[in-house]
C-alpha cells in the first residue's frame, strides 16, 4: 500500500481507502487489485469539492488495471455507488452537507497500442 500526499499533485493511493476532508485531489491506481474508495462523511465535507482520477501505476504503467468503486459512508441522501474502470476516468464530487453530488464525470478510454492508419484506395500500408 502506498499513501503519498502532495499539495500540488494530490494524494496517490493504490489500495482501498477511506478519504478525509483533506483528500480533495485523489489519484488512484488499481494495479494491485480492485479498490473501494469511501468518501468522507458528507456532513463534515459541506462546501468542499473532491476530484478522483483513475491513474496507472507510476512505476510500472503497463500493469493491468482493476475496478475502483466509489462509495459513501451510508450518510448521503440519494447516493448510489459507482465504478470507474478506465484509465483516465475522472469524477468531481461536491457535498452540500446532506448529499454528495456528481458535478462532473469524464470517462476517457485510454488508447491501446499505436494508432491504426487507414489504407487509402490504391495505396498499400
Amino acid at each position: 500500500m502506498l499513501d503519498k500526499r502532495n499539495e500540488n499533485t494530490g494524494t496517490y493511493r493504490n489500495s482501498s481507502y477511506v478519504m478525509s476532508h483533506l483528500d480533495t485531489l485523489l489519484r488512484v491506481d488499481t494495479s494491485g487489485g480492485d479498490c473501494v474508495l469511501t468518501l468522507p462523511p458528507v456532513s463534515e465535507s459541506a462546501g468542499l469539492m473532491f476530484t478522483i482520477k483513475f491513474v496507472a501505476n507510476p512505476v510500472e504503467p503497463d500493469l493491468p488495471l482493476n475496478t475502483l468503486v466509489v462509495t459513501d459512508n451510508k450518510d448521503s441522501e440519494e447516493w448510489e455507488d459507482f465504478v470507474l474502470t478506465d484509465l483516465g476516468d475522472v469524477v468531481v464530487l461536491f457535498s452540500d452537507s446532506q448529499q454528495w453530488h456528481r458535478v462532473a464525470l469524464e470517462r476517457i478510454s485510454a488508447p491501446v497500442g499505436p494508432p491504426v492508419e487507414e489504407e487509402k484506395e490504391g495505396e498499400e500500408l
